[in-house]
């Protein structure tokens, strides 16, 4: 294996590090809020899903965009693309969390990982092509 290979390897891996870092504080919250606003403010779960997705969403994308990828100058030109981006991943997340719930019967806050870790790994697919094109 050549250097230059070696060293695509090792700031892959380390962004993938950093991406899984911020992205763990990000579902924490999300995760944190979800419970929150269905538990202690009684609001229908699939609303509380919403509520917590946009709050974890927009702290999530300024530290993606300038801890993860380092892409301070982009900002502004990728939300854009980061907003729809989200929006198809809540409505993934939404439809998994209601087949778990609603078809398969399965208690609502496990609903919520399943449908979250299937929806981080295509996360980090989007924002690694997002914030690395031109």
């Amino acid at each position: 294996m050549n250097r230059s290979k070696i060293i695509t390897f090792q700031s892959a891996k380390k962004e993938f590090i950093k991406y899984v870092l911020v992205n763990g504080l990000t579902t924490f919250l999300y995760m944190l809020l979800y419970y929150a606003f269905n538990e202690y403010l009684r609001i229908y779960y699939l609303i509380s899903n919403l509520i917590a997705y946009v709050c974890s969403v927009s702290i999530g994308y300024f530290m993606t965009a300038t801890y993860v990828f380092s892409k301070r100058r982009f900002l502004i030109k990728k939300l854009k693309g980061f907003i729809i981006q989200k929006i198809l991943l809540i409505f993934i997340n939404s439809i998994l969390i209601w087949l778990f719930v609603e078809v398969i019967m399965f208690n609502k806050y496990l609903s919520q990982i399943t449908g979250t870790i299937g929806c981080f790994l295509l996360s980090y697919y989007w924002n690694r092509r997002l914030f690395n094109s031109s």
